[in-house]
């Protein structure tokens, strides 16, 4: 199988960062959340504006690893449940009269 994700833009709320840390967290960030997805893909696809993931509490200073692993574990559960039928109220195809999907 294979996945195609794009994220225009992810903003993340009291990160401070400098440059050489944030191209660390991009990195391991990408690397997380691949492999997140290899493990447990999100059935089906969609296309969404924005995505909501659930918060986290970082403690400390932590390593670009482990911060990366939390947004990453958030994200997946966010494209998880997005990317089920119910979660954004996509109809599955039906038979119309005619034998027409729709």
């Amino acid at each position: 199988m294979t996945v195609h994700l794009h994220i225009e833009r992810l903003l993340c709320d009291g990160l401070p960062l400098s440059a050489v840390q944030h191209g660390a967290l991009r990195r391991e960030l990408e690397a997380r959340l691949a492999a997140s997805l290899a493990r447990f893909p999100a059935e089906g696809g969609c296309a969404l504006p924005s995505l909501r993931a659930p918060a986290f509490v970082l403690t400390a200073r932590l390593p670009a690893r482990d911060v990366a692993g939390s947004i990453a574990h958030s994200l997946h559960s966010a494209l998880i449940g997005a990317a089920a039928p119910h979660a954004l109220n996509v109809a599955s195809p039906t038979t119309t009269k005619k034998g027409a999907i729709s």
